[in-house]
């Protein structure tokens, strides 16, 4: 959504990237109606919780990144923007590769590599952020502009944070496991 500035591709894109966070919050509710009905679980039930709830607001950063590109019709999406969805992208790619070793694993070393190349991203992900608040600052004479990418920055750094916290609570839920 952020590499095109066609209106048309920018609509047709939210509304697949809603209609996924929406599955998202039906998968999320299954869970907890599981975790309060099962009695067994494979991990703790405030672990696989904390995991859902997370993993939820990362979708609904997500969507709200997309909200926030329509609603101020954001038409230039900026370099420094657009490296933040894409280190979005790589820990969303490194979480997917710490949960699939939860369940095949008994070493929580390849987990705790994933959970330490999130945290890297999420260092990285905070020199971008000063940089484009800095150039946003230096660069743009209109102040409207300037607050709608203040708030898209502000989404965007949220999101890294929120996968920066899913990376604890998986190397938490390692220290339990082992």
């Amino acid at each position: 959504m952020v590499k095109t500035t066609n209106p048309h591709e920018r609509s047709a894109l939210y509304s697949a990237i809603e209609e996924k966070e929406h599955k998202g919050d039906r998968i999320t509710h299954k869970v907890f109606v599981e975790l309060s009905s099962n009695f067994l679980t494979p991990i703790d039930r405030t672990d696989i919780h904390n995991i859902a709830s997370i993993t939820d607001d990362i979708a609904d950063n997500i969507l709200s990144i997309c909200e926030k590109i329509e609603l101020y019709k954001i038409k230039e999406i900026s370099v420094q923007e657009i490296k933040l969805v894409e280190l979005i992208r790589k820990c969303i790619v490194e979480i997917k590769g710490a949960v699939v070793l939860l369940g095949s694993s008994h070493n929580p070393l390849p987990i705790k590599k994933h959970c330490v190349n999130i945290s890297s991203i999420e260092n990285e992900a905070g020199k971008i952020v000063g940089h484009a608040s800095k150039t946003l600052l230096e660069n743009s004479a209109d102040p409207i502009e300037q607050i709608k990418h203040f708030e898209l920055i502000g989404i965007l750094e949220d999101s890294i944070d929120k996968c920066e916290d899913m990376a604890n609570s998986l190397e938490e839920l390692i220290t339990k496991m082992n």
